[in-house]
């Protein structure tokens, strides 16, 4: 993409971009579950003995609880508002070197329409295209 062609990166993306979910890996699903069902009132479903799912409002997950040793968040899905948005936000990640890796619904941890997840550690943004909707 040439310089001329690539979207502002200067523009604030403030109100256009918004939580979609939180993915954390954890050995404490027994405490995961009373905290999100007993503590805060959230939906939960256990969606096998290794994974719980959490939900507030009318989309499928909005906190994936999934076995593990981190004890931390592990990836976080973005909803973004529009193309032109979505656009902005991959050439301010393209600008500092972060690598941008096309995604797929099938590797969306979450249900949630244009997710976008950033891995620990090696920072990646993972891109669901728009074609795969």
């Amino acid at each position: 993409m040439s310089r001329l062609s690539r979207p502002r990166v200067d523009g604030s993306v403030f109100g256009a971009v918004h939580l979609g979910y939180v993915v954390v890996q954890s050995d404490r699903l027994t405490e995961w579950q009373r905290f999100g069902a007993d503590a805060i009132g959230l939906h939960t479903d256990a969606l096998d003995l290794h994974t719980l799912r959490f939900r507030l409002d009318d989309r499928s997950c909005r906190f994936l609880i999934q076995r593990g040793p981190a004890e931390d968040v592990t990836a976080l899905g973005w909803q973004v508002d529009d193309h032109e948005t979505f656009d902005r936000i991959l050439a301010r990640v393209a600008d500092r070197g972060v690598p941008v890796v096309e995604g797929s619904a099938s590797r969306r941890p979450c249900a949630v329409w244009n997710a976008y997840g950033a891995s620990r550690g090696r920072k990646t943004l993972r891109r669901r295209s728009s074609r795969s909707r």
